[in-house]
């Protein structure tokens, strides 16, 4: 079907579907409140992975830090603050979908998000999904999602936020927010701060890290207004702009540069009935960044994309059953010096179905077909189900059909890109059975992933790098988890939560394990709170990798453990604040997550949270 055709299809659709939803008297549905109730509602036999505003602010605003020390994905890090991406179950970082309230920002150019880029202070929660998403996410969702999330409730007090920290290397963080109520208007303004000399001293080494530094900022808003009882206008904006020095591997390498300036705006109107809810999302988002490669000759290179994106989504609920439709369209325009001006429209429709069939027993499906003048897209389909034993015993299965486009970089790149690449595709499916006791919650999942036309950047005939359609890869492992929540007594309380993962990712070719996976991932925390005092310690652990396709065991990043203690205390006398005093890798361990890419050592940080 020609894309502008089906454009204006989905547009009919929307306008017709939203009218016939007003045509009963209108009652109050079970109303969720979240930009991407698609996240709670339809992830029936997936893992998932929450974590709370509470536990974001223990952390330092880096979203790499805390993810990896929440969960078992693994991030290839090219220095600390440096180029950052996220991989999951053994796959790539551009088949990871990185989600803002519910709108896909991977990057248009590189498939991929950079997380060091982006900071959590502003963040309410952040859900992680494992596995594949693409039937309601799109391209990319592969290995899974990560979800960030800004919501307001429906009643917000007055409040003033202010988080300030100081660490090694000359870290600065900073963060002010303020959220209020007019009546049937609330609102959160915010804006946050990273800085850093990072010249840490690398261990074991007689030499600092040179030309390390880096600065992140980020201007967040988040405006809702209640219509009436049954329809909410929302808008969220988040406007990142920042500057990465790129650390040396050699004193006498070009002194090099990274500036980014992105900007996210979205405007959603979400409509309820008696058995309907209807959402409608327009988003606008803007990715510019400019590389100097030699800052003494002030050389640079520049690339920038647009995107629109608009998404509707229809709800039917009745009794144990619920229906919804997704109509989705997304233009995205790109252009730069090392790049061949670039556009693309995406438009698709998903369906999903969901049934309570008992009170133990439920199931979903979901199917989804998108369309573009570039490429022949697969149907794609899933389906999980959920079973419940006893009352402390369940078992979930999932399987999905999941794809990922080519990226403008792949296609469009000056002297490389390649005009006749397919989209990736993938079969994936996960078991898993979950034990919840008094305090006590645990899960095994294992997964299957069959990856076909992975692309890859490889050499051609006359020696120039070029992206190729050539692997088919295979995924599998296992994903044992635990959390213990344990109350001493009225004023003791402690946790211990824990994740491991064993991953096995496979070229079929050569039945070699694909570089920079490793077989291992685990990570440990306790947290111990007594009176208005708190203890952390938490471990992390990334087994080694290979850095050369061969899998050469003399070419390798070696394993790597890392101990880390915080301390805290509240103050409620004192506008309710919280100080604190973090020590990151206490033992002053040498490591590196990249090869010849040495990350610091012992680094402390103290920290004064306060609201009032």
């Amino acid at each position: 079907m020609c894309m502008k055709y089906t454009i204006v299809l989905m547009l009919l659709l929307c306008l017709c579907v939203n009218a016939g939803a007003q045509t009963e008297p209108i009652q109050m549905l079970d109303t969720v409140y979240l930009s991407d109730a698609n996240l709670k509602l339809f992830n029936t036999g997936q893992k998932q992975h929450h974590i709370s505003e509470k536990a974001i602010a223990r952390h330092n605003f880096a979203l790499t830090d805390l993810l990896q020390r929440q969960t078992p994905i693994y991030f290839r890090q090219n220095g600390y603050g440096m180029v950052s991406s996220a991989a999951f179950r053994g796959t790539t970082a551009a088949q990871t979908a990185v989600l803002w309230n519910g709108i896909n920002i991977n990057s248009a150019l590189t498939g991929q998000t950079d997380f060091n880029t982006l900071l959590t202070a502003n963040l309410s929660s952040i859900d992680v999904k494992f596995g594949g998403g693409s039937n309601i996410y799109g391209t990319g969702a592969i290995g899974g999602s990560i979800h960030l999330n800004q919501n307001l409730s429906k009643h917000v007090e007055e409040q003033h936020q202010f988080q300030t920290a100081y660490g090694s290397f000359n870290t600065f963080e900073t963060q002010y927010a303020y959220q209020n109520q007019w009546k049937d208007l609330k609102f959160k303004l915010a804006l946050v701060s990273r800085q850093s000399d990072n010249d840490y001293e690398i261990p074991e080494q007689d030499r600092q890290n040179q030309n390390g530094q880096f600065e992140m900022n980020s201007l967040d808003a988040v405006i809702r207004y209640d219509l009436s009882d049954d329809n909410i206008l929302s808008y969220f904006s988040n406007f990142t702009f920042g500057k990465r020095h790129f650390s040396l591997i050699r004193p006498t390498e070009p002194r090099t540069r990274y500036d980014n300036i992105d900007t996210r705006n979205m405007i959603e109107w979400q409509s309820s009935s008696k058995h309907i809810q209807s959402k409608l999302k327009l988003a606008y988002l803007t990715e510019q960044f400019t590389f100097f490669d030699n800052l003494l000759r002030n050389t640079s290179s520049t690339s920038e994309v647009a995107t629109q994106v608009m998404q509707y989504e229809l709800l039917y609920s009745l009794d144990d059953i619920k229906l919804k439709t997704i109509l989705n369209y997304q233009n995205a325009q790109g252009k730069g010096n090392q790049l061949d001006s670039a556009e693309r429209d995406v438009a698709g429709i998903s369906l999903v179905f969901q049934q309570q069939l008992t009170e133990q027993w439920n199931y979903e499906f979901t199917l989804r077909q998108d369309v573009n003048d570039d490429f022949e897209n697969p149907f794609l389909f899933s389906f999980g189900s959920q079973y419940h034993l006893t009352d402390r015993w369940s078992l979930r299965v999932h399987a999905s059909r999941n794809y990922r486009l080519p990226t403008f970089n792949d296609m469009f790149w000056v002297n490389g890109g390649n005009p006749d690449l397919v989209p990736e595709t993938a079969i994936q499916t996960e078991a898993g059975v979950n034990f919840e006791a008094k305090g006590l919650h645990l899960s095994l999942t294992g997964f299957y992933n069959d990856i076909n036309d992975m692309i890859r950047w490889l050499p051609d005939e006359f020696g120039i790098w070029r992206p190729q359609n050539t692997d088919e890869v295979v995924t599998y492992g296992l994903e044992p988890s635990l959390r213990y929540d344990y109350q001493i007594s009225d004023d003791q309380s402690a946790r211990f939560q824990a994740n491991y993962g064993y991953t096995v990712s496979e070229d079929q070719s050569t039945d070699n394990q694909l570089i920079y996976v490793p077989f291992h991932t685990a990570n440990a925390k306790l947290i111990y709170n007594i009176n208005q005092w708190d203890f952390g310690l938490s471990w992390l652990y990334n087994g080694e990798v290979f850095t050369q396709t061969d899998n050469n065991p003399n070419r390798i990043v070696e394993d790597y453990a890392l101990l880390d203690l915080q301390i805290g205390k509240r103050f409620p006398i004192l506008l309710n604040s919280r100080l604190s005093l973090r020590a990151q890798n206490i033992f002053d361990l040498a490591y590196e997550a990249v090869d010849n890419r040495p990350m610091p050592g012992r680094a402390l940080t103290i920290q004064l949270l306060t609201s009032f």
